[in-house]
């Protein structure tokens, strides 16, 4: 994965999984939003 040698990507996992990092959260959370209804055009619009 982008060319890293496996102790850089050993490096990185170990440094995300340490404080501070592993404390950040965020700044925007995905968060779901509410389904909407369907809205479609009635069935003899176009007859």
């Amino acid at each position: 994965m982008f060319g890293l040698t496996d102790a850089e990507k050993n490096h990185i996992e170990h440094r995300l999984a340490s404080f501070p990092l592993n404390k950040l959260q965020p700044r925007y959370p995905w968060q779901t939003v509410r389904p909407r209804p369907i809205r479609a055009y009635m069935g003899d619009r176009f007859e």
